[in-house]
């Protein structure tokens, strides 16, 4: 995969000169291709949506910003009052006459759980990871980086509202429902605005009492059953119809 190339041809896309079409993607020969290839489609999906609703403008330059720095990518753009001020951390260089992008992180973000979710600073990737990465015909498959709450920071930063996050970490709901997103857990319980202060309450109790004495030891969940399964893809089906109503 020539990242050069792509990102020239990324860069005409935006600006109009080609069809998405011709953003030639090999396919991947292992799990950071991987990674690279679904970042193209994530950003060529987001500007379509933004090319027929306005409304996507703020995903789309999410998923501009994530492209930029997967890509090291700096870019020209005929689009400047699209990202005039914009608060994701694509920047304007005045001398160069090009957009860069940077982590723009929140106060209290360590660098390195970032860095690790962008393949930042991670080497022979491939090889460590190549045995366990998933593939699939249908869906888009995220390689993130080694790092503790990498995997949750990268899940949160792609999550719109909307989008049904599957999760059975109650604080990653908590962030899903505040971006607007639904929420489930594996066992197809449905997080709410209404019960989620609750489970964090729980959630807080039981670290507490896993961190007493060994009296008070909680076990971990049940092996999971094929009952659980047909449960869940219950519940799941049921909070799509749901949305789909409401929408």
């Amino acid at each position: 995969m020539n990242k050069e190339d792509i990102a020239y041809r990324v860069e005409q896309y935006l600006n109009g000169e080609i069809e998405s079409a011709d953003i030639y993607l090999e396919k991947p020969e292992n799990a950071k291709e991987q990674f690279f290839y679904n970042t193209i489609k994530r950003l060529i999906r987001a500007y379509k949506l933004y090319s027929d609703d306005m409304k996507y403008k703020n995903d789309f330059i999410l998923a501009l910003r994530d492209y930029m720095i997967v890509f090291d990518d700096n870019f020209s753009w005929n689009k400047d009052d699209l990202l005039k001020d914009n608060s994701f951390g694509i920047i304007f260089d005045g001398i160069e006459k090009k957009y860069f992008a940077t982590y723009d992180l929140p106060q209290g973000i360590n660098d390195f759980f970032v860095r690790s979710a962008f393949l930042k600073d991670v080497d022979d990737f491939s090889q460590k990871t190549e045995a366990n990465v998933l593939y699939s015909d249908y869906s888009d498959v995220i390689i993130v980086g080694a790092g503790t709450d990498a995997v949750d920071y990268k899940l949160i930063s792609i999550c719109h509202k909307g989008d049904i996050v599957v999760s059975q970490d109650y604080g990653v709901a908590a962030m899903a429902l505040g971006k607007g997103a639904y929420a489930i857990h594996q066992s197809g319980k449905w997080y709410t605005d209404e019960n989620i202060d609750q489970m964090l309450m729980e959630r807080n109790l039981n670290k507490k009492a896993r961190r007493g004495s060994h009296k008070n030891h909680i076990k971990g969940p049940r092996k999971r059953t094929e009952e659980d399964d047909v449960r869940f893809a219950q519940s799941f089906e049921k909070m799509i119809q749901t949305i789909i109503q409401i929408r």
